[in-house]
This record gives C-alpha cells, sequence and structure tokens, in this order.
C-alpha cells in the first residue's frame, strides 16, 4: 500500500513539474540544457542487463527525449554555444545540447541513427587511451567478474580477492542471489576506493585462471573505434572532446605530472588521431579539484561536470552543469520533462 502510494505521488509530481517547469518558462534568456547521456542499447541487448541502470537509455527513450526537446529548445552543437559566449555573439534563448560519456560503441550503433533521423548534433567525451581497443572499463570487468561468480563455485578466487569482497558486505550468499541492482551498489561501493587500487586488484586477478577478464575473439567492441569516429564526423552532426587518457578519477591523481597526463595529453593524443581540433573536456565521474580545475581551465573552452542544473551565458564554462538521464527516469514524456525542467 505505502508503495503504491509514493508511486502515485512520484508521478503526480512529475506531472506538475513537467507543466509548469523552467523548459516552459517564455521569458528566459541565453539560457543552455546540456542532457548527459552514456550507453545507448536496447532492451535485448545482452549488454543492457549487465549495466548498471544510471548507465543505459533505449534508443527509443533517445528519440523521444529529443522530439521533445525540440518543442522547446533549440538543439544546438556544444562548441558552437561556447564559441558564441566566448565571441560575445548571441546565443538562443532556450538551447540545449546533448552529450555522451567514454565513448561507447553503441553510440554509433544506436545513438548514431537517432540522431541523423532527428537532425540534431552531439557531442561526444572520449577516452583517448581506449579508442579501437578491447579494453573495458572498471565498472564493466567487475561486473563480468561477479555475474562469473554467481555462475560457477565462490572459490574460485583468492583468499586476498576473497576477503575484499566480504568486507565490502558481498558473502557467497549474496553472490549466488545477485542481481543487478546489487552489482550496481557493489561498484557504488569501489568508487570509494582509489581507482589505482582497483586496478592493482583486478592485475591480480588476471593471474587467476579461473577468472576471464579478457575480451573473447566473439565479443564485441565495447568502446569506438577510429573508423566509426570519423564517420560520425563527417556526418556534422557528432562533434569528439576529451574524457582524460585513461577515465581517472582526477581528485585521487596525487601528482602533477599525472593530472598533466590525463588532462593536458588527452587533448593532443585526440587531436592527432582525430585531425581536429579538441575544445571541451569531461571530468570523470564528475570529480574534480582546483589542481584539476586549473589545468582544465588552461587547456580546454569549456568543461562538463556532473552537476544537476541548467546554464547561461555568465556560467563558468569550465564547470558546465548537465542533467544526466537514463531510462528508468526518463522513458515516459511527464517523467523526462519533469527531470530537465529543473524542479526535480
Amino acid at each position: 500500500m505505502i508503495k503504491e502510494v509514493k508511486k502515485i505521488l512520484k508521478k503526480s509530481m512529475q506531472l506538475i513539474a513537467s507543466i509548469f517547469g523552467r523548459h516552459k518558462w517564455p521569458f528566459l534568456k541565453g539560457q543552455l540544457l546540456i542532457i548527459g547521456y552514456h550507453r545507448i542499447l536496447p532492451l535485448n541487448d545482452p549488454e543492457y542487463k549487465k549495466m548498471q541502470p544510471g548507465m543505459r537509455v533505449e534508443p527509443d527513450t533517445l528519440e523521444m527525449h529529443i522530439q521533445i526537446l525540440k518543442k522547446y529548445f533549440e538543439i544546438i552543437d556544444l562548441n558552437e554555444w561556447v564559441e558564441r559566449v566566448k565571441a560575445g555573439k548571441p546565443v538562443p534563448k532556450k538551447a540545449c545540447a546533448l552529450t555522451f560519456d567514454d565513448g561507447w560503441a553503441d553510440n554509433y550503433e544506436y545513438a548514431f541513427p537517432v540522431l541523423k533521423k532527428e537532425n540534431v548534433p552531439a557531442t561526444i567525451f572520449l577516452v583517448s587511451s581506449m579508442i579501437g581497443t578491447a579494453q573495458k572499463f572498471w565498472p564493466e570487468r567487475v561486473t563480468d567478474i561477479l555475474i562469473q561468480l554467481k555462475s560457477k563455485k565462490y572459490s574460485i578466487i583468492g583468499k586476498e580477492y576473497l576477503k575484499w569482497l566480504t568486507d565490502l558486505g558481498l558473502t557467497e550468499k549474496k553472490i549466488s542471489n545477485l542481481d543487478e541492482n546489487m552489482i550496481d551498489g557493489f561498484i557504488n561501493q569501489l568508487k570509494m576506493l582509489p581507482d589505482d587500487k582497483i586496478y592493482k586488484i583486478l592485475e591480480t586477478l588476471n593471474e587467476n585462471k579461473n577468472i576471464e577478464l579478457e575480451v573473447t575473439e566473439n565479443e564485441p567492441a565495447h568502446i569506438l573505434n577510429l573508423l566509426q569516429i570519423k564517420e560520425m564526423m563527417r556526418s556534422g552532426l557528432v562533434s569528439f572532446a576529451s574524457h582524460t587518457q585513461q577515465h581517472l578519477r582526477l581528485t585521487m591523481v596525487e601528482s602533477e605530472k599525472g593530472l598533466e597526463h590525463e588532462i593536458v595529453q588527452s587533448k593532443a593524443v585526440l587531436e592527432s588521431m582525430l585531425e581536429n581540433k579538441i575544445t571541451g573536456f569531461c571530468y570523470p565521474n564528475g570529480d574534480f579539484d582546483d589542481r584539476s580545475l586549473s589545468f582544465v581551465t588552461a587547456t580546454y573552452d569549456y568543461a562538463c561536470t556532473t552537476k544537476k542544473g541548467w546554464n547561461s551565458t555568465k556560467s563558468n564554462l569550465s564547470l558546465l552543469n548537465r542533467v544526466l538521464v537514463h531510462n528508468d527516469i526518463s522513458n515516459t514524456p511527464s517523467a523526462f520533462e519533469s527531470r530537465v525542467s529543473n524542479l526535480l
């Protein structure tokens, strides 16, 4: 009964926000809404259920989003909006920019056709060292391990790693009842640890022959390759920007040299690979501090955070707000409009 009441209240609040939200205000000037996506996957894709719920949007949902955004905004390339602001030129009263983090191959397979169909621009933030490789981000590697643990015996891993899992509350009993919400919660717990510690544990596990960490020959690539990137560039609809070299959380990078490698060198690598100027940046996990902000401001024209909100011509271009969406919170028009309204 309580759950049903909560659902009714939530839908009512969404409806109110979708009707009276900021996206419908007629008197706004110089406003920019940036929508943030990660993976675009259909429900029947094998990767769909392996991904954290907060990372995925279905292609039909993306198309619905764009059609709604067209009613209230001028959808603009983020680079163009920034260039206009820096040059003191007029910008739309209400503009919207679409962004995709990490450079997933499904952005080409499933998002790009929607962008072409709706004829709207977007920006994809690339992790330079992963382009055209069979690498996976650590959350996907951890997910693979957990799925294997559920299907095999819990004892296939070493004692050190077993203790590490247990300390984080992931017992053998929980593994046997593993679902996507448990995986999501475990990955969020892991984010409390430094990246280098997580990768060190994964490297240790790599020596365990009972666990398959590497991509198999028949497994499709998860990250965009250079041919896909250049095809999207030629369309005139998709621009690209930096998301660091290795997707390290910048607040956990201790040395200045490390920050320079992630922030500055990623720009140089991308410009060489793409033969195109790179002017934008996105903070991995939305994490930044004074040190990383200083490097970013000196290197790029703009940078996106994960802080929810809209932007104006007076916003700090190195700390642009975004509204991140995923399928569970945006799969109906009222739910999506309430999300972008800045009221919920």
